[in-house]
C-alpha cells in the first residue's frame, strides 16, 4: 500500500513534527516507533496532496494545514511504497485545539499526541539517518522532558523515517527547499 509523509519546513528552516502516541488507539499494543516524533501522513486517501493534508490536520490536532500547490513540495525519500516529501508552504497555529468530540470518537485524532515539535534543521547532521534521529530525539527529550521506550528509539534511530529526517536535513542545508 502506497503511504504518503510530510514534514513541513518553514522560511527559517525550522521542521514541524507530530509526537506519536505510545500505543494503538485501536488495540492498545505498542506502536512502531511509539512516543516519538514523525513525519506527518499515512495511507494514500485519494493522492499526495489530499493525502498530505488531511493527514497533517489530524495528526497535528489542527495545528498545521498544509498549503496545497506543487511548487511548494519536493520529494526527499522513498522507500517500499512509503514517500517522504517536504512542504514549505503551510499555516501554524500553536493554539489550535481539536474538538473534544471528535478525540473522543474518533480514533485516527488518538494516534498522535497533538504536540507539534519543531527542530533547526540547520543543525541536524546528514553523516547517517542515526546521528539525524538522535538529534531530533535531543530536541525532544530537552523540550518535554518525555522519553520514549529504548525499543520505540532503537526503532526510530534506524526507521526510514530517520533517514527521511537525514534527507530532508540535506535539501535546507544544501539551500535547495522548494
Amino acid at each position: 500500500m502506497t503511504k504518503y509523509y510530510v514534514i513541513p519546513i518553514d522560511s527559517d528552516c525550522i521542521g514541524y513534527f507530530g509526537i506519536k502516541e505510545a500505543t494503538s488507539p485501536y488495540d492498545d499494543t505498542p506502536w512502531f516507533c511509539g512516543g516519538c516524533p514523525q513525519a506527518f501522513g499515512g495511507n494514500d486517501q485519494g493522492g499526495i496532496s489530499e493525502t498530505l493534508y488531511r493527514e497533517t490536520l489530524e495528526e497535528s490536532h489542527m495545528k498545521v494545514s498544509l498549503v496545497q500547490g506543487a511548487s511548494y513540495y519536493k520529494k526527499v525519500h522513498e522507500h517500499n511504497g512509503m514517500n517522504f516529501w517536504v512542504c514549505t508552504k503551510f499555516s501554524y497555529e500553536p493554539s489550535s485545539t481539536l474538538p473534544n468530540f471528535l478525540r473522543r470518537r474518533e480514533e485516527k485524532y488518538r494516534e498522535t499526541t497533538g504536540a507539534v515539535l519543531k527542530v533547526d534543521m540547520a543543525e541536524v547532521p546528514t553523516t547517517n539517518r542515526e546521528a539525524a534521529a538522535t538529534r531530533v530525539l535531543q530536541v525532544y527529550f530537552r523540550r518535554t522532558g518525555s522519553r520514549p521506550k529504548p525499543q520505540s528509539i532503537n526503532q526510530f534511530l534506524t526507521s526510514e523515517t530517520a533517514e527521511a529526517i537525514r534527507k530532508a536535513a540535506e535539501v535546507v542545508q544544501s539551500g535547495s527547499l522548494p
